[in-house]
């Protein structure tokens, strides 16, 4: 996957420059590696690249908010909104819910159960 790829998704999701975008880089970097390191070891990322790139995005632009969030507001382009931080985190959230499960095929099993024998 590459980061400048969600970069870009995520200055649109976001509404800001992509030099702003980039102002976040490790945030977009660590989100994924991570997404990365939970890939099913068969999983072919050309194929799958495009729905990665959009939930990669999407899941940067969630932490993006909650960090913005506490400074109790958000900027989106030029214009910075403190009243609707809370709403857009709500829709955000929902987005970030779908997205998690559209790829969740795509990842190793993470929850597991101790049966007894």
């Amino acid at each position: 996957m590459d980061a400048s790829k969600v970069a870009s998704v995520f200055a649109g999701i976001a509404g800001i420059s992509m030099e702003e975008a980039m102002d976040q880089y490790a945030l977009i970097k660590a989100t994924v590696d991570e997404v990365e390191s939970k890939l099913k070891p068969n999983v072919d990322k050309e194929k799958n690249d495009l729905i990665l790139t959009y939930a990669c995005a999407v899941f940067v632009y969630y932490r993006y908010i909650l960090i913005e969030c506490d400074t109790a507001s958000i900027k989106t382009g030029d214009v910075s909104v403190a009243s609707n931080v809370q709403e857009e985190l709500k829709r955000i959230s929902a987005l970030k819910d779908e997205f998690s499960q559209i790829v969740q095929p795509l990842f190793e099993p993470t929850d597991f159960l101790f049966r007894q024998v």
